[in-house]
């Protein structure tokens, strides 16, 4: 009977502190749902992604040739040891009368890497069949003809294909991204799988090469990174003087049938000298008729001799200008294509950096309210737990009392937060960044570590202040339970020694000013509970605002060309243009670009140290020292940027890489692979990609070679879309062209991570508010609860109601205030330590916050403090004065 009637009164005290109950279960709600959710996505994803990659067994690295890779380059890779490898067959072609570039692959029946995991239909069996990339099934169905549109040095054999089904690539995951094409209108809009029979080529285009020891490790683990990274390394160097090899066997047989068409040309001139020598000595005693014709025919000869010596030589001067074939080691970030899985990557890395902050700050918020919750709780209990204690129960199943409350409150609300975070979060987020990639269907795993750490970190938050405080306040005798605990007392504020202000001050300020230093313990957590919302909420607007601001200030403001058209970035230095060819472009160009401006355009590849994978940076080299109209490039205080001869301009993010400042040098590799030191100049405020600038002064001077234009920079008349793809085909159309690389290209890639990343803060947005709307109400209830003697007597002297409510109300206010401007401080530092960490290595995020967001955390907290106001209003006037003043507060 005794323990029913102690469960009893458990029982009751859950039921008649229904508010506190509440607001207890939502802070732990909040932290384990922001716990367990974010540190759940990451796993879930990479697990997803992982699982994808084993069971099509992904290549771990591609190799790719300019000529293609000959049986003597398939047998060096053959020889690899301890891995796969496979050939295949590779072509870029465009879809007939429309811009849609295809990469289209061969796969053999027996292939095991890089599989094709098959969405709809069945894999081609013919070689004039085709399965089509599944996010063109919207456009094509199974057994539609697509016919495609190809170069005379395509490999293809067929031009029309039948749809036999649709696919998804291991290696391209992006259904919006797949990169450059050298087809349509240089960007790939799909891809197709044909059979190896489909192509006439006798070199195969690549090689997939999957190694035993990467086998059971996570492509997202730092083991895989970084042994792969040597893997990588060691296959360039043993390909490193293939190049020179590959060149000398394609020249050697043409420079034989040259030799041999020059030694029978000499034959022909020497035979062709004979007769005119005879044509010359007997000449006077042939006939006028005969002299005529052995003229024609001596001269025709003549004629053909040297139209056959011109042809030689320009067979001879086209294998002389024949560039040594580049061999380029990718891997699955790299690869062509491969924009998707690095955008992945990135995304998971951002989100881990914020799920290692946003929790922890608001576990220490909730853990600090619900002390101050506890400790309330506990002397409302006061006389409650005196009687227990006189009825002769123990300290311990009076303090099991306060504990039972705290954890019941605390286990439901971790519970909810836990199951949210396992089931709901996840997916929410994965809907952004998995949304346009082919990885499938999200797999969720049951995080038990981060589900303990939300256990324990609820138990610390809530239980351990419970037991704490009870277990402190039974240590006084059971006589001295049943009095009322002595009110807080008054004491003189360093306030009041400064007689300027404090005399200044009216009756209800100075009361005010004594009552919020009366009761620091709720000052305290009043100032920094506010102070950590809004914080939250300052740092989670400014990284949205941060990630968001990303593409107008890069393509907006500092970089406003639309494309960069290319000629072959494989031909040597001193090789430009032909005259016929430089006309061709030059008319198609001045017929619809708007601006245009020349200059060196190169992509090169450089391994920074501490970094796994190799970084792509742009080489820009100006004919003059003055950059463009086309490009506004300001420094990080946005002063506008000069280009010198004595220096270059690196981007921000990749001066932070190489660890370099203004006036000082790097070493930059060069394209065949010579290091050059650079002296910096300027660093640019670039937030996308590595740039590094220079004038053709100090490139002439740095790298010793002549400066040669090879890329045009446009801004198109037109700002259609489907015109600049039908310009940008056109220019690939052309011989001179190589490749065209449109500004919207990048800017999908950027706004995929934007968007992932501003799916996340959303959410954690919400969550701040929430947590500040939990953490004033809970604070204003136990203001208003422990003062209602207080309040009720001010009341029976007289005072309306709303200077009664404003009489407690204004310490909320004042407190608030000042935890606004402390979280306003520390939101800034948490904004900037956040920013600092996400993006990956190729972008960098905007870490000045604008003017004006501060405003919104100051809105939201005024607008809960009024909100708040109106109900303790409400409450204050239905408070009954006698009752109140019989309390023992």
């Amino acid at each position: 009977m005794r323990k029913r009637s102690y469960w009893k009164e458990i029982f009751q005290t859950m039921r008649g502190s229904l508010g506190r109950f509440l607001s207890i279960l939502l802070l732990m709600l909040l932290g384990s749902f922001a716990l367990v959710g974010l540190k759940s996505t990451v796993p879930d994803m990479e697990k997803t992604a992982s699982a994808y990659f084993k069971s099509q067994q992904t290549a771990d690295l591609l190799v790719m040739a300019d000529y293609g890779l000959s049986q003597v380059d398939q047998e060096e890779l053959m020889a690899l040891k301890q891995a796969q490898v496979e050939f295949s067959y590779m072509a870029d072609v465009s879809i007939l009368d429309r811009t849609a570039a295809l990469r289209i692959f061969s796969q053999d029946k027996t292939a095991k890497l890089s599989q094709y995991q098959l969405a709809a239909g069945r894999l081609p069996q013919q070689s004039n069949e085709i399965a089509l990339a599944s996010f063109l099934a919207k456009d094509y169905q199974v057994g539609d003809q697509i016919q495609l549109e190809t170069s005379q040095s395509s490999p293809l054999k067929e031009k029309t294909f039948q749809v036999t089904g649709f696919v998804n690539s291991s290696e391209i995951l992006s259904t919006t991204n797949l990169g450059l094409s050298k087809a349509g209108a240089g960007r790939l809009t799909g891809y197709g799988v044909v059979l190896p029979a489909a192509f006439s080529s006798d070199v195969y285009g690549l090689a997939r090469i999957r190694y035993d020891q990467l086998k059971d490790l996570s492509p997202f683990s730092d083991s895989y990174n970084q042994q792969l990274a040597k893997l990588e390394n060691a296959l360039q160097e043993q390909l490193a003087d293939n190049g020179q090899d590959r060149l000398a066997a394609i020249k050697a047989p043409t420079q034989t049938q040259l030799t041999k068409a020059k030694e029978s040309l000499r034959q022909a001139r020497e035979k062709l000298a004979e007769q005119e020598e005879t044509y010359n000595s007997s000449k006077s005693l042939l006939p006028a008729e005969q002299q005529v014709r052995t003229e024609a025919e001596l001269t025709a000869a003549a004629k053909q001799l040297a139209e056959e010596e011109k042809r030689l030589a320009q067979e001879e001067g086209r294998l002389a200008d024949l560039a040594i074939p580049n061999y380029q080691v990718y891997n699955r970030s790299s690869l062509p294509g491969g924009a998707g899985y690095e955008t992945f990557k990135n995304s998971l890395s951002s989100i881990a950096m914020i799920a290692n902050i946003f929790p922890m700050v608001l576990y220490l918020v909730a853990a600090m309210v619900s002390l101050t919750t506890m400790t309330r709780f506990v002397d409302e209990e006061r006389l409650t737990s005196g009687i227990l204690k006189a009825l002769g129960y123990s300290n311990r199943d009076i303090i099991r009392k306060f504990v039972v409350y705290g954890l019941v409150s605390s286990l439901v609300g971790t519970v909810f937060g836990v199951l949210l975070g396992t089931f709901f979060l996840p997916h929410q987020i994965a809907k952004t960044i998995m949304g346009n990639l082919t990885l499938g269907k999200l797999q969720l795993f049951v995080s038990w570590p981060d589900i303990g750490w939300a256990f324990l970190l609820t138990l610390l938050s809530s239980v351990l202040p419970a037991y704490w405080v009870a277990r402190r306040d039974l240590l006084e005798k059971p006589a001295r339970l049943l009095q009322a605990k002595p009110p807080v007392k008054g004491a003189k504020i360093l306030l009041e020694n400064l007689l300027f202000l404090w005399n200044r001050l009216s009756f209800t300020g100075k009361v005010t000013a004594r009552n919020i230093f009366r009761y620091k313990q709720r000052m305290l957590m009043t100032i920094f509970g506010v102070a950590g919302s809004v914080a939250l909420l300052l740092a989670g607007l400014g990284i949205r605002s941060s990630v968001g601001g990303v593409v107008p200030s890069q393509f907006a403001r500092s970089l406003t060309y639309d494309m960069l058209i290319s000629q072959d970035q494989g031909l040597s230095q001193d090789q430009g243009l032909s005259p016929d060819q430089a006309q061709d472009l030059s008319q198609l160009i001045r017929g619809e670009a708007r601006r245009v401006d020349r200059l060196y355009y190169a992509n090169l590849n450089q391994r920074l140290t501490g970094l796994p994978n190799q970084q792509t940076i742009s080489l820009m080299v100006m004919p003059k020292a003055a950059l463009p109209n086309q490009m506004n490039l300001v420094d990080r205080y946005q002063q506008p940027i000069k280009l010198t001869d004595q220096g270059v301009i690196i981007s921000e993010k990749l001066a932070q890489l190489y660890g370099v400042k203004e006036k000082e040098s790097f070493w930059f590799k060069a394209l065949d692979g010579r290091l050059i030191k650079l002296k910096v100049a300027h660093i640019s405020k670039l937030y996308a990609g590595h740039f590094v600038i220079m004038s053709k002064a100090y490139y002439e001077a740095s790298f010793k070679e002549t400066y040669l234009a090879n890329t045009y920079m446009v801004t198109t008349k037109s700002s259609r879309q489907t015109e600049r793809d039908q310009f940008a085909k056109s220019l690939l159309g052309l011989a001179s062209v190589d490749t065209v690389i449109q500004n919207t290209d990048l800017i999908r890639t950027l706004e995929s991570v934007v968007n992932s990343l501003n799916s996340v803060m959303l959410i954690l947005v919400l969550v701040s508010v929430l947590l500040g709307i939990v953490i004033l109400y809970n604070l204003t209830s136990i203001n208003v609860a422990e003062r209602l003697r207080e309040l009720s007597t001010i009341k029976v002297l007289g005072f309306y109601h709303r200077e009664v409510t404003l009489y407690i109300y204004r310490e909320t206010i004042i407190l608030s205030l000042l935890g606004i401007g402390l979280g306003l401080w520390l939101g800034r530092l948490l904004h900037a330590f956040i920013i600092n960490g996400i993006g990956g290595d190729n972008i960098l995020f905007e870490q000045t916050l604008p003017l004006g967001l501060d405003l919104i955390p100051i809105l939201v907290i005024a607008s809960i403090i009024c909100g708040l106001g109106f109900l303790v209003n409400g409450r204050l006037k239905r408070l009954d004065m006698l009752e109140a003043l019989k309390s023992v507060d």
